[in-house]
């Protein structure tokens, strides 16, 4: 049995409830599975109950079906290279996409899409954090965890985008005030050891600004935590 949070849930219809294209691409997207918020959103939800705007919700279907185009009928989206959907309805953002075409499911690396599992698919323990907007049940015991022993630890190594990941992983360190494990520490140290003339500065400051749209940390800022990377 998950611990079940309603609140959670209310307060997500709440937020989108005054954007009916927003709205009814949710509750269209009910009538193919059960909807699964997925990382960041969360994390938004605990800490400051929706009180301003996610920079996005990522949204996790429970179906085999990766075609879901039908249910984004006059809503304007993209779709990325991984077969998700990317729909802004300013001031809403979602990232959606099929449970079965997560990267870690569709490429092997982790076995029986369901939604326990899918938590075991991310990079780091504190995106380990699922709502099932369905049922009601949270599956966030790797998120409790990292977030009680202020502690960044790989979940998964395989996965497409490592300077992201190496990029998130040191804006999560310095917002939050947490320590890398060891294991993301050796991750870290040999990803460096790829670049010369601390030219990964000017990488992880490319892919931020991809990213986010805007600097977490500058690129001083940036040097000063891998200098602690050895």
């Amino acid at each position: 049995m998950y611990p079940k949070n309603f609140e959670l849930r209310d307060q997500f219809y709440n937020k989108i409830k005054n954007f009916p294209l927003a709205k009814n691409v949710v509750f269209r997207l009910l009538e193919e599975g059960n909807l699964l918020l997925f990382g960041g959103a969360i994390r938004s939800y605990y800490e400051n109950q929706f009180s301003t705007m996610p920079r996005d919700f990522d949204i996790v279907v429970c179906t085999k079906n990766d075609e879901l185009d039908q249910y984004f009928y006059n809503v304007p989206y993209t779709r990325n290279r991984y077969g998700g959907y990317k729909i802004n309805i300013y001031p809403v953002a979602f990232d959606i996409w099929s449970i079965n075409s997560t990267w870690a499911f569709k490429n092997g690396m982790v076995e029986n899409p369901n939604v326990e599992n899918l938590t075991k698919t991310v990079f780091l323990n504190y995106d380990s954090v699922v709502y099932d907007l369905t049922t009601g049940e949270v599956y966030d015991e790797d998120y409790q965890k990292a977030k009680e022993n202020k502690k960044l630890d790989i979940v998964l190594e395989q996965n497409p985008f490592p300077e992201l990941n190496i990029l998130r992983s040191l804006v999560f360190k310095t917002r939050y005030n947490m320590d890398f494990s060891e294991a993301l520490y050796d991750y870290m140290k040999a990803w460096r050891k790829r670049f010369n003339n601390n030219e990964e500065i000017n990488v992880l400051s490319a892919v931020q600004l991809k990213h986010y749209g805007f600097e977490y940390m500058t690129k001083k800022q940036l040097y000063n935590e891998l200098q602690l990377i050895r």
